[in-house]
């Protein structure tokens, strides 16, 4: 089986795993989870005064795991363990290890999380009030769903006001986009879902499977505001990403070719990114890993890959999202998005 190129991450040899494929069972990822979290390791670098991308580096080779950092990628790279009592630490598992090691490091609020292909290493900001978008994006992308109520049974507006007091997220129905299918959703009950849960899905996800699931005259989905989530048509949701309107001028432009390619882009999913000093390989991993998506970085762009960025964008193409994040053409073949170094590929 012939495997996807990885994608250089830092300079110093970490790296971004492949994308988890969504078709993975609950059962097997969590296999995956317990098998890393278990590695025995035993660092003997100097934690106290040696930079977190070398103990990474260390670690890496060592117990053959693929660390990304992600949030305040460019502080975490220089962190260093100050606040341990001694330089090193005993042999234990992985687990353990960065357990004791994270809230030693000089930077606040460093924490990881393991993943089935991959540990993600970040540094959580407090919430900022000055920027809900920035908390509903993160929310959508890392909260896994826990959720005790059976969706089979459960109306709409008791599934979404949990959530909403949960997640501190205003959900608004958008009633003059949905017509007449608003009147439907408060009561509406998730009864084509073959499951009465959806737990250990990110929220995105979990909002995707379970909106089409309801019995409603209309397709909804949802978007992303500035302070809130709008549940949604997909006309809507076509509008407010520019899809529609292309569309319309393929029609207009009587294009055969362009029409198609028109026709084809209002099934893309749409995207969202709030990355502040985040490495643009671990923004490719999040759109792998949340959206199900197929992207590779040949080796004449992984240099691209490798810089710190800062950017918002909402309810934006996926294609679109890949040519605006970094310095390369994007070449779709099917489900599958190349990102090629030559700008006129």
């Amino acid at each position: 089986m012939v495997r996807m190129l990885i994608v250089s991450a830092l300079a110093i040899g970490l790296v971004a795993a492949p994308g988890t494929r969504a078709q993975d069972r609950p059962g097997k990822n969590e296999k995956r989870v317990k098998r890393i979290r278990d590695i025995q390791v035993l660092s003997d670098i100097d934690l106290k005064t040696t930079p977190l991308s070398d103990v990474l580096a260390d670690l890496s080779k060592k117990a053959n795991v693929t660390f990304v950092l992600g949030s305040q990628a460019a502080a975490l790279k220089q962190a260093k363990a100050t606040k341990l009592e001694k330089p090193k630490l005993p042999r234990q598992s992985l687990d353990a290890f960065l357990k004791a090691y994270m809230p030693a490091l000089s930077v606040p609020n460093a924490s990881y999380e393991i993943r089935p292909d991959y540990i993600e290493i970040r540094a959580e900001q407090k919430a900022d009030a000055l920027n809900p978008a920035g908390h509903i994006v993160d929310v959508l992308h890392n909260e896994r769903i826990n959720y005790e109520k059976d969706l089979q049974t459960t109306p709409f507006n008791e599934v979404i006001g949990d959530f909403a007091k949960k997640y501190d997220i205003p959900f608004i129905v958008d009633k003059t986009a949905l017509g007449d299918a608003a009147a439907q959703l408060d009561t509406a009950k998730a009864e084509k879902l073959s499951l009465t849960s959806l737990n250990g899905l990110p929220l995105s996800t979990f909002l995707d499977v379970y909106l089409r699931a309801l019995p409603l005259d209309a397709h909804i989905t949802y978007l992303v505001r500035a302070d809130h989530i709008a549940i949604t048509s997909h006309e809507q949701a076509s509008k407010v990403s520019g899809l529609q309107e292309a569309f319309e001028q393929a029609k207009v432009s009587k294009d055969a070719a362009k029409l198609v390619r028109a026709e084809a882009r209002l099934k893309l999913p749409l995207v969202c990114i709030d990355a502040k000093e985040r490495s643009l390989s671990a923004v490719l991993e999040d759109l792998r890993r949340v959206y199900g998506v197929n992207i590779v970085v040949p080796q004449g762009a992984r240099e691209n890959a490798n810089s710190i960025i800062t950017m918002r964008l909402l309810n934006v193409p996926i294609d679109t999202a890949l040519e605006v994040l970094g310095p390369w053409k994007v070449i779709r073949k099917g489900n599958v998005f190349i990102l090629t170094a030559e700008a006129g590929a």
